[in-house]
């Protein structure tokens, strides 16, 4: 059975960067994107040397900035690595003028081919569906001396359904739900009840998968950037199937060998936007099952107490000033509204440890759904000098479920933020860690608490648990 697919996995992020930028140009390791519409037209060398066009890179690709700048009558250009090339280019980088060029965001920007694909246990035997008849042949299964890569059947550099079943599954989605897309990706809005079927012009959420019927692809949805409750643009992970021969036709017409990739990122702009027809045609919602992961060994669990604790809570009224003893944390209000702050120390797992998930514990309940929002923290804090005035800048990582109305343990997903500090994320190494905010987005009646680590009960303070 041949999969006709160019299958997308888009991870959708909500505006706001952790970055500061240059005013102006770019800048060495920067993440930048090709023009949307046009696409950023690349060259084998800067303008400096004699130049020739080797492809046209396809609007909202991701690149890293490696080379320059090469000024030119005014211009800067650029060396860019971009995620996905012809093959004849052999990883090396393409030269592209600024103006072909922007600044990336990179809050969806998940972690590289290394740790996805070599020995992904998503990605590879039984746990994947696609694996290995439509799988690439360079996806490595096992690790150290046991590591095998190559060695496998494969139709093409990159496949879509393959990569989407296999992310889905990694970010702890109900494996039972994406095993029923299966077959090409045209035909997966069709496989799945009607209410986890989304229609285009509705704000996608981070985990959900993009679908286009025409283009024959599926994504996982990284990130989105909305505005008024209109979304604005997407951002996806993703990889393409086109043809077996691909290598060969992109000799001779280049056309055929940019969409067949491995792995990258893009950014997606609605079309009456970008002046394209690059939005999804369907958002598939995927549900998780049990909040606890039972499918990895826990490695690591990280529950403080009074003495090593860090959290604290501030308010609109109330705890203007901070709670920094305060046995709960509180969320929600009922017409104020209160914003609390989480921090763990993690010096004591190894920072190379491989990770499936990491999970924040919280104890508590609220009267009514506070609309959380979970916020990795970008500056420096303390429980006893933090005040509403004084909150540190953050930036969005997640839209949180329902918070359970009796009191019981609320499981949050914190995978992502883990690897980022320990691990990295591509091109800009580790990322500091200063803890989550949770963000309330609702005050109407919605005042409810968690366990602080001052609880007296030490059973249920907040905690940090790691699988492997």
């Amino acid at each position: 059975m041949k999969l006709s697919c160019i299958a997308l996995i888009v991870l959708i992020l909500l505006a706001g960067t952790a970055f500061s930028r240059p005013a102006h140009g770019l800048q060495l390791n920067e993440r930048v994107y090709a023009k949307i519409g046009v696409g950023s037209k690349v060259y084998d060398a800067p303008p400096t040397q004699t130049q020739s066009l080797q492809f046209t890179q396809r609007g909202g690709v991701y690149g890293t900035v490696i080379e320059g700048a090469y000024p030119l009558n005014g211009v800067n250009w650029w060396g860019i690595h971009w995620d996905s090339e012809p093959p004849f280019m052999f990883n090396a980088p393409g030269f592209s003028s600024e103006g072909d060029l922007a600044p990336a965001p990179i809050e969806g920007d998940v972690l590289g081919t290394n740790d996805l694909f070599e020995g992904g246990h998503y990605y590879t035997l039984d746990d994947d569906k696609f694996w290995p008849n439509f799988a690439p042949s360079s996806v490595c299964r096992g690790s150290g001396s046991d590591l095998e890569c190559g060695k496998y059947p494969a139709t093409s550099l990159g496949n879509c359904t393959w990569y989407v079943s296999g992310r889905m599954k990694e970010l702890g989605f109900d494996s039972n739900q994406v095993d029923v897309m299966s077959g090409n990706a045209e035909d997966w809005y069709t496989l799945v009840p009607a209410n986890q079927l989304h229609a285009p012009s509705e704000v996608p959420k981070v985990g959900w998968i993009a679908q286009w019927v025409a283009g024959t692809h599926v994504a996982v949805v990284e990130g989105v950037r909305s505005s008024n409750s209109v979304v604005t643009s997407i951002i996806v992970s993703e990889s393409i199937y086109i043809d077996s021969n691909s290598n060969v036709a992109c000799k001779s017409d280049i056309s055929h060998c940019v969409n067949n990739i491995f792995w990258r990122h893009r950014i997606i702009f609605p079309n009456a936007v970008s002046g394209t027809s690059d939005w999804p045609d369907h958002f598939i919602e995927v549900g998780r099952p049990d909040p606890i992961f039972s499918s990895g060994t826990e490695i690591a669990q990280i529950q403080p107490g009074p003495t090593d604790g860090k959290d604290t809570t501030v308010g609109t009224h109330f705890y203007k000033t901070g709670g920094p003893d305060l046995e709960v944390l509180y969320i929600g209000g009922n017409t104020d509204l209160y914003f609390s702050y989480v921090q763990f120390d993690l010096s004591t797992v190894p920072p190379g440890t491989h990770v499936q998930r990491a999970e924040l514990w919280l104890y508590g309940s609220a009267p009514h759904d506070p609309g959380l929002l979970l916020y990795q923290v970008l500056d420096s804090w303390s429980p006893t000098t933090l005040t509403l005035a004084s909150r540190p800048s953050a930036t969005y990582t997640a839209t949180l479920p329902p918070v359970p109305t009796s009191a019981s343990w609320y499981v949050i997903d914190v995978t992502y933020l883990y690897r980022a500090w320990q691990v990295g994320i591509p091109f800009y190494g580790k990322l500091s860690n200063f803890g989550f905010e949770l963000y309330s987005t609702s005050n109407a009646d919605t005042n409810g608490s968690f366990a602080s680590s001052n609880n007296s009960n030490p059973e249920i303070r907040p905690t940090l648990k790691i699988y492997h």
